[in-house]
């Protein structure tokens, strides 16, 4: 019974998620809830590519927005490549990372535009200011420590 319990949980959130993507693509990490920015958040960015079959829905949640993006931008999709869907893909959940642990990324730039995908460029560069950099690399360090130390 408990494994049903999840499963509806997780079809549950996938719902929220399409849900409110559609009627919110205008918001920022501000106004998504924390909850479903959790939902949609990989464990480990470097497995970006190679995401298990248990995670493949954040890759469906983020070809969702960027469809909802392009339609609601009147734009005809562009063919993009394998690397450039991934490229985004991981821009995506680098975002999702630093709004969730860099105060100082909040401090000079404010909430990132989630799904506002003309806008990546920018603030990717941001991510290079010396604070944010810092309090991302603490992030990074404390991730691979926890990834790396044997479970008791």
């Amino acid at each position: 019974m408990k494994g049903k319990k999840l499963f509806v949980t997780h079809h549950e959130l996938m719902d929220k998620s399409f849900d409110f993507i559609r009627k919110n693509m205008e918001t920022d990490t501000d106004g998504i809830p924390r909850h479903l920015q959790e939902f949609w958040m990989v464990e480990d960015l470097r497995a970006c590519e190679h995401l298990s079959k248990d995670e493949q829905y954040k890759y469906e949640i983020f070809s969702f927005a960027l469809e909802e993006y392009r339609a609601r931008n009147l734009r005809k999709a562009p063919d993009l490549s394998r690397d450039a869907l991934l490229s985004l893909f991981t821009d995506f959940q680098m975002l999702l990372l630093v709004a969730n642990t860099s105060p100082a990324y909040r401090a000079y730039y404010g909430a990132i535009p989630l799904f506002d995908f003309d806008k990546y460029p920018r603030c990717i560069r941001n991510l290079s200011h010396p604070e944010v950099l810092s309090q991302q690399l603490d992030v990074v360090m404390t991730r691979v420590k926890n990834f790396a130390t044997p479970a008791r």
